[in-house]
Formats: C-alpha cells, structure tokens, sequence
C-alpha cells in the first residue's frame, strides 16, 4: 500500500521507530513498467509512483538495512479471451469503451508480464532515531 502514500518515507520512519531492533521489515511493490504488453494504452505507465520498484530499495535503505531483495519480470497473467482483456484493462484504468475497442484488438489468449520486487530487511538501532 505504500504506493499510495504521497511520502512513503514517513510511513517507513515510524515503522522503524515502533519496530524492535533486529526485526524484520518486508514490503513489496510492482515496477511502474508493469505490464508492458499495454503500455501504449494503460494511463500513465511508465511513470513513477512513490514506492516502485525502481525506487523501493533506496527509500527502504534510508531507515533499514536490507537483507534480501527478490524481483520478478516474468508472464504470470493468463488473459484467455477478449472478455478477460476487457476486464483485465478497466482494472488497468481504461474506460469501457477504450477497454472494449483494445481488447477488440488483441490476440488471444494473451499472457501479460509482472515486474516488481520484494525486499527483506532488518531494523537496525540507530542513535539518531527518536
């Protein structure tokens, strides 16, 4: 959900002050290259978000110290007909009327790729935390 907090930062802050030490911290986030096979057509694809993958190791590091990161680019959404497309589409921010004519116009069944990542990572105890 950090996605949709303007400033996940803040978020992350006090999850590090309430957080023992040496716990254990996990997010996880989708990349903002996220199904490519409609990048044409999805509103603002390939934009940033606030907590992307492109970004979700970096604003994490500012308050743990992580430990694994596990990121994936791989086909994992079947769509078997255009109905699916269609849907698959509106979730995506079409209108109906976009998601209809788009979904006219692909081939199916039509697999989609998911980017993104997960991280691990430890609270570390930091003098300069209140």
């Amino acid at each position: 959900m950090l996605y949709y907090v303007p400033e996940p930062f803040i978020v992350l802050a006090e999850a590090a002050r309430v957080l023992r030490a040496s716990g254990v911290f996990v997010a996880c986030t989708s990349s903002r290259y996220n199904d490519p096979e409609f990048a044409e057509v999805i509103p603002g694809w390939g934009e940033p978000f606030s907590f992307d993958a492109e970004t979700a190791m970096d604003v994490v590091a500012e308050q743990f110290s992580i430990t694994e990161i596990l990121r994936w680019n791989k086909a994992v959404v079947w769509l078997p007909d255009v109905a699916a497309v269609r849907l698959f589409l509106r979730g995506r921010g079409l209108s109906e009327t976009a998601a209809a004519s788009e979904a006219a116009r692909r081939r199916c069944p039509l697999s989609v790729t998911k980017r993104g990542c997960l991280i691990w990572a430890r609270n570390e105890v930091r003098r300069n935390r209140s």
